[in-house]
């Protein structure tokens, strides 16, 4: 009973401690402005592909049900990569991920663009 109190009390004292747990860098702020827009890119992005979908899909006689089919599966997607990147993340660090996401997205994006319009 006494470690388990202690253990306790430990954990309440570190919840509701108003002091900061790390200093915080002067450098933010440059790291801050950059990754800013990307984030925002990429989630123009995404929005861009979802408004174009159902009328890519009317154009190419496809039906409801395979764009229910594609939106569950990039919701599945977003699931299963945020559980790796979260795990890759703790192991590298949050930039070096963050980077290769954000480039992967640009990739991606980059060959939905210069893909054949048919």
């Amino acid at each position: 009973q006494g470690i388990a109190s202690f253990k306790m009390a430990s954990f309440s004292e570190r919840q509701w401690s108003s002091k900061p747990c790390r200093k915080h860098n002067e450098n933010q702020l440059p790291v801050l402005a950059v990754l800013l827009p990307l984030v925002v890119a990429d989630y123009a992005g995404v929005g861009m592909m979802r408004t174009v979908l159902p009328f890519l899909s009317k154009r190419h006689s496809s039906s409801a049900a395979l764009i229910g089919g594609l939106e569950s599966a990039y919701g599945a997607g977003q699931v299963c990569g945020s559980l790796i990147l979260g795990r890759l993340s703790d192991v590298h660090g949050r930039r070096i991920v963050l980077l290769m996401s954000l480039t992967g997205s640009a990739v991606g994006y980059y060959m939905a663009g210069i893909a054949p319009s048919a």
